[in-house]
């Protein structure tokens, strides 16, 4: 099945309409807009979102993403691009653009991509080999495993941590520290690893092998080699982060012990079960908590999505925008009027297939109004797309402040005392604020004169990005659903 992990992205102009191409291999052209990538060319990364021609495409240059393959690939596999911008199995002169976790399966199929955009081999020093001063003496750590301090300098890893890379030389105190970032490196085994394990730092800046459906330590890598203590064996760096489990940086996630075998089952939502406290599946019209993003056996740690962007498992049609609950086997589907809703589709499909929707369980049921009528406090015929709160007298509608908490998204262009029709949960599209939204998915809130801007610490979150901006007064789709503040 395949899925994200924390994909790096940065944002470009799309030169042409990739509306069609999310997935997809892009490049930059001469321009430094993004366009399809052809036959072997050096690819600036996957395409992350749908744009049009002229809207802003996010690329994703390193991280695990999913690809869109041109044939079944191996895990493992170098992987180029073809004529048409999916991922194919690397051949002489291609670029290699990463390697292979999951197999898409056939031409046309998502898979999961590894991206090390090397132009060459995986595992190039040249490309994946970054320079920064040492932030304590590492003349004897040189294949250890090293962070970043404070002070933005190179000091080594302890137990669990996130990490920077693999230190390739031996530098003393404010030297420069050659990092691996990506790639094929040699790393210092901390214990007996084996070929295929995932493993973590230990507390001497060594590897170790963890499980990524039970252990909470950073994964950093995959072993390619077996090795014991003290050795240095080689490995794939991926910085999964947490679990390879995770959809997206975004989620919000919960630890339960799973009741059943459910390593076949990620995607499917789960509820807790109140006799023995562990999460079993949801059944229809039940409360769920959330969706599983890893792959655990019986008793074994369950990642949970309690909020979030996420993949989940269909279990009929759905359209996007579609409220959504669950069946009687844990898969999402339509809402029926008076079941809970669960969250909305962010994408179309059928009964089996995994798709994304944003998991935010809402206050009511299926008949929920989304749009809700009040009258405006000014004129606002201008000012369609912009958020509105309600006045003191609680009969009115004025715009909201920077950070404050909104109702939802004005829809029609009311004068003073004219009925405004907000948009209190679904999709709506309204003006951004000052700065951009790279990531779709990202927590938005109000900015200042009711326009929408990534959510800052203390700001009352509206909902989620659907599209992307590069900056103040651009048309932005969103998701609205008020989540609460943001920690």
């Amino acid at each position: 099945m395949a899925y994200a992990c924390n994909p790096q992205t940065f944002t470009r102009e799309a030169g042409a309409d990739l509306s069609s191409s999310q997935y997809y291999f892009v490049k930059l052209n001469s321009d430094s807009e993004a366009v399809l990538c052809g036959n072997g060319e050096q690819a600036a990364g996957i395409l992350q979102n749908k744009p049009e021609e002229g809207e802003s495409a996010s690329i994703a240059y390193a991280g695990v993403s999913m690809y869109i393959g041109a044939g079944s690939l191996a895990a493992g596999q170098a992987v180029a691009s073809s004529t048409d911008g999916k991922g194919e199995a690397v051949s002489a002169n291609d670029k290699t653009m990463g390697q292979v976790v999951e197999n898409p399966g056939g031409d046309g199929q998502t898979g999961t991509c590894l991206i090390l955009n090397t132009g060459g081999n995986p595992g190039d020093a040249a490309v994946n080999d970054v320079e920064i001063a040492a932030g304590e003496a590492l003349t004897s750590d040189i294949n250890k495993v090293m962070t970043l301090d404070a002070t933005g300098r190179v000091v080594k890893a302890g137990a669990g941590e996130a990490t920077c890379g693999v230190l390739q030389n031996a530098p003393a105190l404010a030297a420069d520290a050659t990092l691996r970032t990506a790639g094929l490196t040699d790393v210092v085994c901390g214990a007996t690893v084996t070929a295929g394990n995932t493993v973590a730092v230990d507390a001497t800046a060594r590897v170790v092998a963890v499980n990524p459906n039970v252990d909470d330590d950073y994964v950093i890598g995959i072993m390619r080699e077996s090795g014991t203590v003290g050795e240095s064996k080689l490995m794939l760096i991926t910085n999964w982060g947490i679990t390879p489990g995770f959809v997206d940086e975004l989620e919000d996630r919960e630890n339960f012990v799973a009741k059943a075998d459910y390593q076949l089952l990620k995607g499917y939502v789960l509820k807790a079960d109140t006799v023995a406290g562990k999460a079993i599946l949801c059944g229809q019209g039940e409360t769920p908590i959330g969706v599983l993003v890893n792959t655990p056996d019986t008793n074994e740690v369950a990642y949970i999505c309690l909020k979030g962007v996420v993949d989940a498992v269909l279990g009929g049609t759905v359209a996007i925008g579609d409220p959504l609950s669950t069946n009687v086997d844990g898969q999402v589907i339509v809402a029926e009027d008076n079941a809970p809703v669960i969250g909305r589709a962010l994408e179309v499909g059928t009964i089996g297939t995994t798709k994304s929707i944003l998991f935010a369980p809402e206050k009511g049921r299926a008949s929920f109004v989304d749009t809700m009528n009040l009258e405006a406090k000014a004129d606002y015929r201008l000012l369609a797309g912009y958020a509105l709160k309600v006045d003191s007298t609680g009969d009115k509608a004025i715009l909201a402040g920077d950070g404050e908490g909104a109702i939802g998204i004005l829809v029609n262009s009311p004068n003073i005392n004219e009925t405004a029709q907000i948009r209190m949960l679904g999709k709506a599209t309204c003006v951004s604020g000052a700065g951009a939204i790279a990531t779709i998915g990202a927590r938005v809130a109000v900015a200042a004169g009711g326009k929408i801007e990534i959510a800052a610490s203390g700001n009352q979150d509206i909902g989620y990005a659907l599209s992307t901006t590069s900056g103040a007064d651009e048309a932005l789709t969103i998701m609205v659903c008020p989540l609460g503040i943001e920690p």
